[in-house]
C-alpha cells in the first residue's frame, strides 16, 4: 500500500513539474509576443510522445511474438483480446495529464492576439486630451507574463546564493522549487492586497482579475529584489574573504610541505592505478579458477566416477586451490603496497600541526575507493584542499566510513565540525541523509568510489 501511494505522489510530482515548465513556455511566448516558442516547445513534447509510443507499440508487439515463440498460445489469446489493450489503455491514461496540460496552454495562446493597435485604447476627452488608457486583455496577459517570468527568475537565482542548501539536487528541483516558493510568496502578498484593496476600493478584486496578478508579483518581485540584493553583495563579500588567505599566512609552512610532494603524490596516484588494473587482474583469474573448482565438485559427485579419475581430479582441484591461494596472497600483497607506499608518502606531512590549522580549512574534498566489492571493508582514502592544491594527511581523521555487517553497504561522511554538502558514487550525484552521510551500497566489482565535499559547520 505504501508503494501505491508512493508511486501516486512521484506521478503528482512529474505533473506538477510538466504544469511549471508548460507555463513557463507559455509566459516566455507570451512576454515575448510570440507563438514561435511555445510552438517549437509544443513540436519537441509532440516528438518526445510520438517516440514513446513507437517504442511502445514495439514492446507489445515483441511480447505477442514472444508468447508465440515459446508456444504460450492461450496467454497469446488472452494478451491479443485483453492485455495489449489494457495496458496501452492504462500507459494512455497516465499520460493524458501531460498531453491535457500542453495541449490547453496551446489553445489559450491561440486565442492571443498581439497586435499593437488592438492591444490598447486612448479614451479621448472633450479637449482633445488623453483621459486614460485602456488596456486590451492581450496587452494586460503580456504585463502578467512579464512579472510571472522576473519573479521567477528570481526566486531561481536565489538558490545559486547560498548553493550548499541545494547540494543533492536534481534538475527537476531548480525547477519546481522556484514554482513553490512563487506560489507561497503569492499566497502571502495577495491576501494583504486583497485586504488593501477591499479598503481602499470596497471590493476585494479589480475588475479585471489578471490585474490583481499583476500587482500581486509586481510586489513580490520589487521585495524579492530588495532582500536579495544586500544578501548577494554580503555572501559575495565574505566568500571573497577567502581562507586562501588565512591558511597562507596562518598554516603556510604545512600547505607548502604538502604542495612540495604533490608531483609526488601525482606519481603515486598514476602506480596505484597500475595497481588497481593488476588487483582486477588478478580477481578475473581467482573467479576461473573458482569456475573450474565448482566443475571439478560436480564431477566429483558423480557417483559411477572410477577411483583413478576422482584420484586425478582432487589432485587437480588441490593444484588449483593452492594457484588460488598464491593469486589471494598476491592480491593482499598488491593492496598492502599501495597502502604503505601512500602513508610513506604523506607520512612526513606534520598531521599535528594539520590539526592545529584544521579551525581554518572551510572546505575540502575527499575520495573513498572501496577494493573487492560486496563483502569487502578495505577501503583507500585520499583528502585534499578545495581552496588550495594540496592533500590532507592522514585521511582516515578527515573521510568517515562505516559498513554494515554483510558489507555491502557504505556510509561516508565528514570528520566533526563540518557538514557533508556534496556526495557523488561513480561521479553521479547522491543523496545525502542526515543520519547516515553519503551511503553506497556496493556493486559486486573490484572497485566502488565515492567523492564527497565537507563545509565548516
Amino acid at each position: 500500500m505504501n508503494n501505491i501511494f508512493l508511486s501516486i505522489a512521484v506521478l503528482i510530482i512529474y505533473i506538477l513539474l510538466w504544469l511549471v515548465i508548460n507555463l513557463l513556455a507559455y509566459y516566455v511566448s507570451i512576454a515575448l509576443k510570440t507563438k514561435k516558442i511555445f510552438l517549437l516547445f509544443e513540436n519537441l513534447a509532440s516528438f518526445v510522445y510520438f517516440i514513446f509510443n513507437f517504442l511502445l507499440g514495439i514492446v507489445l508487439i515483441w511480447i505477442g511474438i514472444s508468447l508465440l515463440i515459446n508456444g504460450h498460445f492461450v496467454w497469446l489469446a488472452v494478451y491479443l483480446f485483453i492485455g495489449a489493450s489494457l495496458i496501452s489503455f492504462i500507459i494512455r491514461l497516465f499520460q493524458f495529464p501531460f498531453v491535457f496540460l500542453t495541449v490547453y496552454f496551446s489553445n489559450k495562446l491561440r486565442e492571443a492576439d498581439f497586435n499593437e493597435n488592438i492591444a490598447t485604447a486612448e479614451v479621448i476627452g472633450d479637449d482633445g486630451k488623453v483621459i486614460k488608457t485602456i488596456e486590451g486583455d492581450t496587452a494586460v496577459l503580456v504585463r502578467m507574463a512579464k512579472y510571472f517570468i522576473l519573479l521567477y527568475v528570481i526566486n531561481l537565482l536565489s538558490i545559486f546564493i547560498g548553493p550548499e542548501k541545494s547540494a543533492g539536487w536534481k534538475w527537476g528541483d531548480y525547477i519546481l522549487w522556484p514554482f513553490v516558493w512563487l506560489i507561497s510568496e503569492s499566497i502571502v502578498i495577495g491576501i494583504l492586497y486583497l485586504a488593501y484593496h477591499k479598503i481602499r476600493h470596497r471590493k476585494f478584486f479589480p475588475e479585471n482579475k489578471n490585474y490583481y496578478f499583476i500587482q500581486v508579483w509586481k510586489i513580490c518581485f520589487y521585495i524579492l529584489l530588495v532582500l536579495s540584493l544586500p544578501i548577494f553583495l554580503f555572501t559575495h563579500s565574505s566568500n571573497s574573504k577567502p581562507q586562501n588567505e588565512t591558511i597562507s599566512s596562518q598554516n603556510e609552512s604545512e600547505v607548502n610541505k604538502i604542495s612540495e610532494k604533490e608531483a609526488q603524490i601525482a606519481d603515486l596516484q598514476e602506480k596505484a592505478e597500475a595497481y588497481r588494473q593488476t588487483i582486477e587482474s588478478n580477481q578475473k583469474k581467482i573467479q576461473a579458477l573458482q569456475e573450474q573448482i565448482d566443475y571439478i565438485n560436480s564431477q566429483l559427485n558423480n557417483p559411477d566416477l572410477a577411483p583413478q579419475d576422482k584420484a586425478n581430479l582432487l589432485k587437480q582441484k588441490n593444484e588449483i586451490l593452492n594457484q588460488v591461494k598464491d593469486k589471494e596472497k598476491q592480491y593482499q600483497e598488491l593492496l598492502n603496497r599501495v597502502k604503505q607506499e601512500k602513508e610513506d608518502l604523506a607520512g612526513n606531512i606534520d598531521s599535528q600541526a594539520q590539526s592545529s590549522g584544521s579551525d581554518m580549512i572551510e572546505k575540502y574534498g575527499g575520495e573513498v575507493l572501496q577494493i573487492g566489492g560486496i563483502g569487502s571493508r578495505i577501503t583507500q582514502k585520499t583528502a585534499y584542499l578545495l581552496t588550495e592544491q594540496g592533500y590532507l594527511s592522514p585521511a582516515e581523521d578527515w573521510i568517515l566510513s562505516s559498513f554494515n555487517s554483510p558489507a555491502d553497504i557504505m556510509d561516508v561522511d565528514c570528520r566533526e565540525g563540518y557538514i557533508l554538502t556534496s556526495c557523488k558514487i561513480e561521479d553521479k550525484t547522491s543523496k545525502i541523509y542526515d543520519v547516515f552521510g553519503c551511503r553506497v551500497f556496493i556493486k559486486d566489482k573490484v572497485n566502488n568510489r565515492v567523492n564527497i565535499e565537507c563545509t565548516k559547520k
